[in-house]
């Protein structure tokens, strides 16, 4: 079969659309946060731009935010929170006062860093020759209605029918014959996942992290963070036997500020000692670092072999992974400012009750034997081993549970 000519990408114009209010994330703007050393936005734009004439951003926040990524700032031209159409109605807008020449607008939405390549071609190539038609992408045969091609002769009525209380996509689109592009999984850290996945919730983000993860790591890595007698250790261990009886191969890394020396005052330091909870609990590899070495403690030949510590923790972090033996997940105590996704562990005991998810991004889940207060990430009792154990299956693509 001969497919049809697509149109060129000269005539079509790219919106990302960020008009949200990220409720899910706990709010702010879930575009500007971090995957893999750049913000989510970055990583959308790197794919859309090669597929189109012009880029612009669609949002209701102050354009002062996002003036370091060179996009035109558009906002909705229909007041109120509208949702997806009135950001699609605002691109169409924009690129017909603003890129003569123009046909279609290209819309992308702004927490999906995974959008295929080709997402122009092939969305155009099916409605090339037919004036008034709308391409919907597609993946697994479900549509995603805001992966979408729309002529620009559209625009007024959509803005018509967001005015008479229009607000779902595809109902929309429903009496107006959109042609509906189906998509196959994209390639990203060796696992095949959905090229529409979206990073629309901390844990759905946290996994978005694992994905690129891979590309760093031979194994995912996970971890506790908390500050002192939060039961960091303790959680670990009940996980590491947890996740053993479902059949998971886990190691472990220690992180401490103590200072650590070579010999037997490192094997009776108290922050080593934790080290061989995790591995009494069933850890393959157990690894330690401190201030100034790092090395495998439990679990591996080079037991006896400590290395010197650079001041980057990313380094040492990123070192001690690469020495250790690939296991289905590496549980992480300790080094708070990780750049990995994370549980947070609090305990009413502790002294120091500041959140470390209100700073950090990277929290996905706060772990507490008391009610806590936070806007975003899932919260779950300190006891619930069953159900962080199985959060962390999935976030580390493990495919269900083993009896």
């Amino acid at each position: 079969m001969v497919m049809p000519p697509s149109l060129g990408s000269s005539s079509i114009v790219g919106c990302i659309l960020a008009g949200g209010q990220s409720r899910r994330m706990g709010g702010g703007d879930k575009a500007l946060l971090d995957l893999a050393g750049r913000p989510i936005l970055a990583h959308v734009m790197e794919r859309l731009i090669p597929q189109v004439s012009r880029v612009a951003l669609n949002t209701n926040a102050e354009a002062a935010r996002f003036e370091g990524f060179g996009l035109p700032v558009v906002a909705d031209t229909i007041g109120g929170h509208l949702g997806p159409l009135a950001g699609i109605l605002a691109g169409l807008t924009w690129a017909r006062d603003h890129a003569p020449g123009t046909t279609h607008v290209l819309t992308v939405s702004a927490d999906a860093p995974f959008i295929p390549r080709d997402l122009a071609a092939r969305l155009s190539a099916e409605i090339a020759g037919q004036p008034g038609k709308i391409a919907i992408a597609a993946s697994s045969g479900q549509p995603q209605p805001v992966m979408g091609l729309w002529p620009v002769s559209i625009s007024d009525d959509l803005e018509v029918s967001l005015r008479a209380g229009a607000r779902s996509v595809l109902a929309w689109c429903s009496g107006r014959q959109a042609v509906q592009v189906d998509f196959p999984a994209e390639s990203i850290g060796g696992r095949a996942i959905d090229p529409f996945f979206n990073a629309n919730s901390p844990i759905e983000l946290a996994q978005a992290r694992i994905f690129l993860q891979r590309m760093a790591f031979h194994s995912p890595v996970i971890g506790i963070a908390g500050w002192k007698n939060s039961g960091k250790t303790t959680l670990v261990t009940r996980l590491i036997q947890e996740l053993s009886l479902r059949g998971r191969q886990i190691s472990t890394i220690k992180f401490s500020h103590h200072q650590v020396t070579i010999g037997t005052e490192v094997i009776e330091s108290e922050r080593v000692r934790d080290t061989s909870r995790h591995a009494a609990a069933g850890a393959r590899q157990v690894a330690f670092a401190g201030s100034s070495r790092w090395g495998i403690v439990e679990g591996g030949e080079a037991s006896e072999t400590w290395h010197l510590c650079s001041a980057d923790r990313d380094t040492v972090l990123a070192a001690i992974v690469a020495a250790m033996a690939p296991a289905d997940l590496i549980v992480l105590e300790g080094y708070k400012g990780a750049p990995i996704p994370k549980i947070e562990v609090r305990r009413l005991a502790q002294a120091d009750k500041r959140s470390l998810a209100q700073y950090d991004s990277y929290v996905f889940a706060i772990a507490s034997d008391y009610p806590v207060e936070a806007n975003g990430p899932w919260l779950v009792g300190i006891d619930c081993i069953g159900a962080i154990a199985g959060q962390l299956e999935r976030l580390a693509g493990l495919c269900g549970s083993k009896p």
